[in-house]
């Protein structure tokens, strides 16, 4: 599972204007991830998950990505990763201690 795209989780906020071919769709698509992990560990609830996903429409809309694109790219992600955490249990456990260790450093940070 693409778990490991975890650790890029803080870069979904490092967007530029003159993002390369692909890679608002990229942001897109780790939002999704992100937040599917978030929800299946209990990180997070639907509520929350809603809320950072119309967060990071927003900016996505505002970075010239179409309404449709974010929308089919976001919940094929979310959806998709939500998939292979149910049908792999002992990989998602693995993802949710990365979470809980992501957000203990985070924590720390000044």
């Amino acid at each position: 599972m693409a778990m490991a795209v975890l650790a890029c989780a803080g870069v979904a906020h490092a967007q530029s204007s003159q993002a390369p071919p692909g890679y608002n769709e990229q942001l897109i698509a780790t939002g999704g991830q992100v937040d599917a992990i978030a929800v299946y560990c209990g990180k997070m609830d639907q509520s929350a998950a809603d809320q950072h996903k119309a967060g990071l429409r927003a900016r996505m809309l505002q970075k010239g990505v179409g309404a449709s694109t974010f929308d089919r790219g976001y919940a094929s992600s979310f959806d998709a990763t939500m998939a292979q955490a149910k049908s792999n249990p002992v990989q998602a456990k693995a993802a949710c201690q990365r979470v809980e260790q992501m957000g203990a450093a985070a924590a720390r940070q000044p």
